[in-house]
């Protein structure tokens, strides 16, 4: 288990990033322990807040991200990044 500060430098997200991605229900912590409030977070929560990076990275948006991580199955994921994909391609050629 992880503490914030830990997790954080584990996968890049500041503290407030996390802290946000609780509040809007995309990432909540493994445990909170409810003495002191101390948010842990385990592997399982590794893998999707390095998910929630990658899909911030493409430019989803937060309502994207709630999609993608309410759909367990993650079939539509596939569909998602194919259309950021063709998105970028095109400003890049709008660009150029």
């Amino acid at each position: 288990m992880y503490k914030i500060r830990e997790f954080s430098e584990l996968t890049g997200l500041s503290k407030e990033t996390l802290r946000y991605y609780e509040q809007q229900q995309l990432l909540e912590p493994a445990s909170v322990d409810p003495l002191n409030n101390y948010r842990y977070y385990d592997d399982g929560s590794y893998f999707l807040a390095i998910l929630l990076q990658k899909l911030r990275s493409f430019g989803c948006t937060i309502q994207e991200m709630k999609d993608v991580m309410r759909d367990e199955s993650f079939t539509n994921l596939e569909v998602l990044l194919h259309q950021k994909k063709d998105r970028l391609s095109m400003e890049i050629t709008q660009k150029q």
